[in-house]
């Protein structure tokens, strides 16, 4: 992937280095169970989805972002969408936060409000379950 690719993908990653980058998506590329999704418009990258198929009929999104002139523009949505449909899932999960939870509700996706314990304090996070059927 390129340095325009990292620059999209770093926003949902919290570790937003390059080479961190590139190490995150190349232990995603190596497992069998994960795929990666990218989507281009007018000729550059617009957005990128990773997953873990879970189960033969579901899979957690892993990291989904897209560029920020893109945003609301329908890309998140045709990312998942897509996704579902090659990867032949009836569900996607995935845990997020404050920031993209919106993203999650406008999509259709069920959320459900929890807390994760971290050793520096209390994090207010967020399952979210998608019937793909319902897109």
């Amino acid at each position: 992937m390129t340095a325009e690719a990292c620059a999209i993908y770093s926003q949902c990653m919290f570790k937003a280095t390059f080479e961190e980058y590139q190490q995150e998506i190349a232990e995603i590329a190596a497992k069998q169970e994960c795929s990666i999704f990218a989507c281009r418009r007018n000729g550059q990258f617009a957005g990128i989805i990773t997953l873990e198929k879970i189960s033969e009929d579901t899979a957690e999104i892993i990291g989904i972002a897209v560029k920020k002139e893109f945003q609301r523009c329908g890309i998140g949505k045709f990312l998942v969408r897509s996704a579902a449909l090659e990867l032949e899932i009836n569900f996607l999960t995935a845990e997020t936060d404050d920031d993209s939870v919106g993203f999650y509700k406008h999509t259709g996706f069920l959320v459900t409000e929890f807390i994760r314990h971290f050793p520096d304090g209390d994090v207010t996070r967020y399952n979210c379950i998608l019937d793909v059927n319902t897109l």
